[in-house]
Order: structure tokens, then sequence, then C-alpha cells
């Protein structure tokens, strides 16, 4: 079992995911928008282009940085890896890339992303099972913390006396 789902009860924390998700997209749905209308230039698709990056870069840099989004922020929701500890650059990276299938508007738009989180047992999306993380609550994120950190404490420990 995921260290994280013994505190986490099925789908606790995701009907709080779909209400941060639809935050999110309205956020970085808008700062596309102003992306694309305050590009110079006549190329739409360069306009595009940009746009897209900076609605991807929303989702990126927050959760590298912080491992949530405002909208998972304001639900108390946490991205962690599987194994309890924080998800970091390279787990953003691997949620982000995901998103261009997952939240593509000609590919279904977020329907992809949301019936994997429904269906998928451990109520991941696509872009979870590819970085290996899951969104938990805040509270069951920082037990997890703790847990590893204690962990890491004991086997320092151990080896400062096996000198």
């Amino acid at each position: 079992m995921i260290p994280a789902l013994a505190l986490e009860p099925r789908g606790d924390a995701t009907k709080l995911r779909l209400f941060a998700a639809a935050i999110d997209n309205i956020i970085a749905t808008i700062l596309f928008i102003v992306a694309q209308k305050s590009m110079p230039g006549d190329s739409t698709a360069r306009r595009w282009l940009a746009a897209s990056l900076v609605y991807l870069a929303y989702y990126f840099i927050q959760e590298g940085k912080w491992g949530a989004t405002l909208g998972k922020r304001i639900f108390g929701l946490q991205v962690i890896r599987l194994d309890g500890r924080p998800a970091g650059w390279m787990e953003s990276g691997a949620r982000t890339l995901s998103r261009i299938f997952e939240a593509n508007p000609f590919l279904l738009g977020l329907l992809p992303g949301a019936l994997a989180v429904i269906w998928s047992k451990h109520r991941q999306r696509l872009g979870d099972m590819l970085a290996e993380t899951i969104v938990v609550r805040r509270a069951v994120a920082a037990a997890m913390q703790r847990a590893h950190a204690g962990k890491l404490q004991r086997a320092a420990s151990l080896r400062s006396n096996e000198r």
C-alpha cells in the first residue's frame, strides 16, 4: 500500500481536488488570455505557443517550488511523492507535461484527467501516475514528511553509532 493512503481515506481529497482544479484552470486560462493578447506581432502560432507556455508555467512553478498551486493551497491540498516525500521539480515537470494531453481543449478538455482521478485506484490523474505522486490533504502530507524525516534521523543515528 502507498504509505500516504493509510492516512488519507479513499476519495477524501477528491472533491476538494476538483474544486482546486477549477480555480487553477480559471487562473491559468486568464493568464493564457492575457499572455496571448499582450504578445506583439502577427504570428498567431507564436502567440498561442507563448500563451500555452504561460498556462503550463502556472502549474510547473508552483508545484515545483511549493508542492501546490494556488487552488490546492486554498483547499488545503499538497502534491507528494508516493513514499510521502515532498514532490519536487522533476515530479512537477512530469505532471505539467502530462497536462498537454489531459487538459487540452482539443482533446476533450479536462475530461481525461478527471476520469483518471475518479476511476483510478489511488485517485491519481495520468500526470500523477507518470510522476509517481498523489494529491492529499496538507495534514497528511505533513504527517508523511515527519515520518520520512524520522526515518532519516534514525538511519543517520545508526550510521554514527556504527563508527
